[in-house]
């Protein structure tokens, strides 16, 4: 998402450490005491927003991206992100 959002020159192995990173900080002591070194599925929209956020940010302060930086980024990524809604039936 977030290489997409900024429409970054190049992906480098430094984002995937950030991810990496991003994904570590939403574990909680309570997710590892239950054995989950991921984040639970059930948080799975708002883990990848939270990944993207920060690898745009790196995106941002490493002069990768091709657009001009928002001034609020978790709203610019939410916005592009896709949302399933299905129809009642």
């Amino acid at each position: 998402m977030a290489v997409l959002a900024t429409e970054a020159t190049r992906v480098t192995e430094a984002m995937f450490i950030v991810a990496a990173k991003a994904v570590a900080e939403q574990v909680t002591d309570a997710d590892l005491d239950k054995g989950l070194i991921y984040p639970p599925q059930s948080d799975i929209r708002k883990a990848s927003l939270h990944v993207a956020v920060r690898i745009a940010e790196y995106v941002f302060d490493n002069g990768l991206a091709q657009v001009p930086r928002p001034a609020d980024i978790a709203a610019h990524i939410a916005a592009l992100a896709y949302l399933p809604a299905y129809p009642a039936v």
